[in-house]
């Protein structure tokens, strides 16, 4: 599956973007030669096939680094929430403790993000909501429409994205995990 020609410049930036993270956390992490080798295929991302890609890519990273070394490279490429925009939900947590009225917080924002910024009608927002897709990954959005699956190890991309905002909100570092219903896909 190619990518949509809707947005394209967006998703050509998105890809441009999290590539150059994957390769600098593939040195971090694994070393230059597992980069070189994982990220092989990857010199001109608006024509790849990105699924495919990814799950070829998702395949090699786990072969050659090893489970852990690979979780700790996906969830350093995560997209970051901005800190500033976490603040008022901190400051509730400090004032009351409570981590569902924090959850609910954010479930608002990520609705409002669906509507507002993806455009979405109410009828997708409340698929998404019952669902459960919390990813705002481009390639995931992909991956669903098209009924297609990607290896687990890719939503560590997506755990770093929830770990950066509990760690933020709380104050404190987590480990970040992916999910039950996530590896079920």
């Amino acid at each position: 599956m190619q990518l949509e020609e809707g947005n394209m410049s967006e998703r050509r930036g998105f890809e441009q973007m999290w590539l150059a993270k994957l390769s600098g956390c593939l040195d971090e992490v694994a070393g230059e030669e597992i980069r070189k080798e994982v990220m092989a295929g990857t010199s001109d991302p608006s024509t790849a096939v990105v699924i495919q890609w990814t799950r070829e890519a998702m395949e090699r990273l786990e072969a050659l680094a090893g489970e852990e070394r690979s979780r700790s490279v996906m969830m350093g490429c995560a997209c970051q929430y901005p800190k500033s925009d976490l603040q008022e939900i901190k400051r509730t947590v400090q004032a009351t403790g409570d981590l569902n009225l924090a959850h609910r917080m954010l479930q608002e924002r990520f609705e409002t993000f669906l509507r507002d910024t993806l455009s979405l009608s109410e009828e997708l927002v409340a698929n998404v909501v019952q669902r459960q897709y919390y990813c705002h990954c481009p390639r995931i959005r992909d991956v669903l429409k098209g009924g297609e699956t990607i290896p687990v190890l890719y939503c560590y991309c997506g755990a770093g994205f929830y770990k950066g905002i509990w760690e933020e909100i709380l104050q404190k570092q987590s480990s970040g995990g992916v999910g039950k219903r996530a590896q079920r896909r």
